[in-house]
């Protein structure tokens, strides 16, 4: 099987109390022509994805900005 591309998608619900939710997703694709190891790819695009979804939660909840973020 030669994949060629994946997308992997993240997304959080934050409670913020008064009946009221926050929910934010995020997905990257990424282009896998000419990569070997399919995991360490999977697992490189999920730290980036769950990192930059955090700082798009605080953010948006007004707390302040931890990581750098690729938006």
């Amino acid at each position: 099987m030669n994949i060629v591309e994946t997308t992997l998608s993240l997304g959080r619900t934050v409670n913020l109390g008064n009946f009221e939710s926050l929910r934010a997703d995020l997905s990257i694709k990424v282009d896998l022509q000419g990569n070997e190891d399919y995991e360490d790819i999977v697992r490189e695009a999920e730290a980036t994805l769950s990192k930059h979804l955090e700082s798009v939660i605080r953010r948006q909840i007004g707390q302040p900005k931890e990581v750098e973020e690729f938006l």
